[in-house]
């Protein structure tokens, strides 16, 4: 097993609001390597980078945002398809991963996360010399 298949895990549903409970929502996640960084995409639609916390503790990359579903102004709501509320969710950081250089954007509602790995776990061609 790789390191970037060891990293989904702390898959949190939504959590309950004071002012009602929520169906599970959980967004749908791409995790992806190169041989220099690990990355993952987060299908947010309508989520706001200023609701958007993003942030690393305890060897988990976290994600949280409030995610609001109503009717538009003027609209009366017949039926309810997405589901909205507030989720967290959590991917374990590989080993080789360099933290200190981890870098996140929301473009079009997908975040997307790149954690370059360390220098140490990429690969690097050998020189050869004419004696060891």
């Amino acid at each position: 097993m790789t390191e970037a298949s060891e990293m989904v895990m702390n898959e949190e549903a939504a959590v309950e609001t004071e002012q009602h409970p929520v169906p599970e929502f959980r967004p749908a996640a791409d995790i992806f390597e190169t041989l220099e960084t690990y990355g993952i995409s987060v299908s947010l639609p309508g989520v706001q980078e200023s609701d958007l916390t993003v942030r690393v503790e305890n060897g988990v990359l976290e994600v949280r945002a409030p995610v609001t579903v109503c009717a538009p102004d003027g609209y009366r709501l017949l039926h309810r398809g997405f589901v909205g509320g507030a989720f967290r969710r959590g991917f374990r950081i590989p080993g080789d991963a360099d933290v200190s250089g981890i870098k996140a954007s929301l473009k079009l509602g997908v975040l997307r996360v790149v954690l370059p790995k360390k220098p140490e776990a990429r690969p690097r061609n050998i020189e050869l010399s004419a004696e060891v």
